[in-house]
């Protein structure tokens, strides 16, 4: 049996505290490769009309102080539904409702609209989510 001092396991004990840590802070809204799942999609169905910078085009800003202005203080379900039944503009519906959810998850990182409330998994989760960030 090994005879390792608690001291010795000290620096294991911190890492599997921070990783547990982070893991629970990363379910705190849309989870990373969610995140990571939107920015796909964008490039495939928004970025001809929103622009790669999400700064608008043909369509609307979906990032900066305007963008944030509006969606400031609403329900995280009210943009979701806003893309689910009117984008991509050009096939109105056409994306599924994980393509949405995910879509969600990365405009509101890119525009830091912190989401508060439980964790989102389902559309469902955004009707508890408000939305909140820096104008």
């Amino acid at each position: 049996m090994c005879n390792y001092s608690r001291w010795a396991l000290a620096p294991f004990v911190s890492a599997a505290f921070l990783w547990a840590t982070a893991a629970h802070d990363a379910v705190a809204g849309p989870a990373a490769d969610r995140v990571a799942e939107g920015a796909r999609i964008y490039g495939t169905y928004c970025i001809q009309c929103h622009s790669p910078g999400l700064v608008g085009g043909a369509g609307p800003a979906l990032k900066g102080r305007e963008f944030v202005a509006k969606w400031q203080g609403k329900k995280a379900r009210q943009l979701y539904s806003r893309i689910l039944m009117t984008m991509p503009a050009n096939n109105p519906g056409s994306l599924s409702s994980g393509d949405v959810l995910a879509l969600v998850g990365f405009i509101t990182k890119q525009n830091s609209l912190a989401p508060t409330g439980k964790p989102w998994r389902s559309p469902d989760d955004l009707n508890e989510i408000t939305l909140r960030g820096r104008r």
